[in-house]
């Protein structure tokens, strides 16, 4: 008896943990599911070699929903097969400085971004070495606890020198964040 006790309590979880129906214990709305957003690229800008774009998350569903953390992401190749990714979670050059974990809801037409920052090895002298890394033609957006993803059109060429050898496929990204003016 006691063990079916303790079950049935670590079922039903506890804390902010979504429930079966998807409704948060913690009083936010339901996690926003890729089913209630549109997924589109914003602004992009290179420095130095280095380049940012944001992805922005729409809210096109007639109920408010809540995002935070930082979603998977998958560079894809022309035929949408996935090719090596490293991702960095944290700053980079191009992205706004100083973004933390922070819960977001957003109601029906709000917009939340994510933002990349990559090598943009171009002709600058610094990246010659990378050139043979391959760009992608889109990514492939998870968000945190749902599983299926949001794909977009994107080339970026992410790569980064580890321990005297060229990675390609590194990337930094932001946590999910409201749109930043300027930025977005």
């Amino acid at each position: 008896m006691g063990l079916i006790v303790v079950l049935a309590l670590a079922a039903a979880g506890c804390g902010s943990q979504p429930s079966r129906s998807g409704k948060a214990t913690n009083g936010q709305p339901d996690r926003c599911r890729t089913t209630q957003l549109a997924v589109t690229s914003g602004r992009t800008g290179a420095a130095a070699g280095s380049a940012g774009t944001s992805i922005i998350l729409k809210n096109t569903s007639r109920t408010a929903c809540s995002l935070d953390g930082y979603p998977s992401v998958q560079m894809l190749n022309a035929g949408g097969r996935p090719i090596p990714t490293f991702i960095n979670h944290g700053q980079a050059m191009v992205m706004p400085p100083h973004l933390r974990v922070l819960p977001i809801t957003l109601a029906p037409g709000q917009s939340a971004s994510v933002y990349f920052g990559y090598t943009n090895p171009g002709d600058f002298i610094g990246f010659r070495g990378f050139a043979g890394c391959p760009a992608s033609a889109g990514v492939r957006l998870t968000l945190p606890n749902d599983l299926a993803p949001l794909t977009l059109k994107l080339r970026i060429s992410g790569a980064a020198e580890i321990r005297g050898r060229v990675r390609c496929g590194e990337i930094s990204i932001s946590p999910i964040t409201r749109a930043i003016k300027g930025w977005a």
